[in-house]
């Protein structure tokens, strides 16, 4: 069984790496050759400073990250069922309690919010109210569409939808407009 401390300084090699390389996984039967002398991979910046290290913002073609942050906290789990404790794993891995312990949501299906609206209040001539399904709406509109004359967006769409009798809101208009692909184009000016 491994020292905490060899433990440690094997994990602190898997993570920061050498030199941008990855290196293998170690096993109990290879521990004498993942440590070496205490310092042996600091930089000449880090021994003068006594291993701290030196964080300069400006710095151009580091190695960047050798393990992903879920990489780190399966890692982080795996040491701690072999009796490392939690504070020294997180130290070692470079992590936050925070980032360790964050469950991110879901895709945007499972965030709460109401669902669209599948019909729309229609006003008749005689000003009876009655609804409509979004089916009925996207007729309307590609009727519209179909006419040269009143080909417009989903601004004047929904000024148009207004003047037919329909109770709808700009935002609406817009979303049937772009599930169905009905609307234009953008034009660009000339320069």
């Amino acid at each position: 069984m491994m020292s905490t401390q060899r433990r440690i300084l094997c994990v602190e090699e898997e993570v920061r790496g050498d030199g941008g390389r990855r290196l293998p996984a170690w096993d109990d039967d290879q521990e004498a050759s993942c440590v070496e002398k205490p310092g042996a991979r600091e930089s000449p910046a880090q021994r003068i400073s006594g291993g701290e290290r030196i964080i300069n913002p400006g710095a151009k073609g580091s190695a960047g990250k050798v393990m992903s942050l879920g990489q780190k906290r399966d890692r982080v789990r795996y040491y701690q069922s072999q009796g490392l404790a939690l504070t020294q794993s997180l130290e070692v891995f470079d992590l936050t309690r925070h980032q360790y312990y964050y469950r991110p949501q879901g895709n945007s299906a499972s965030r709460p919010g109401c669902d669209p609206s599948m019909h729309t209040n229609y006003h008749d001539a005689d000003g009876v109210v009655s609804e409509r399904t979004n089916k009925d709406v996207i007729e309307a509109i590609e009727l519209i569409q179909r006419d040269d004359d009143l080909r417009c967006g989903y601004k004047r769409m929904t000024a148009q939808l207004h003047l037919q009798g329909y109770q709808i809101n700009h935002k609406k208009v817009y979303r049937l407009m772009r599930v169905n692909n009905l609307l234009l184009s953008r034009l660009k000016r000339p320069d």
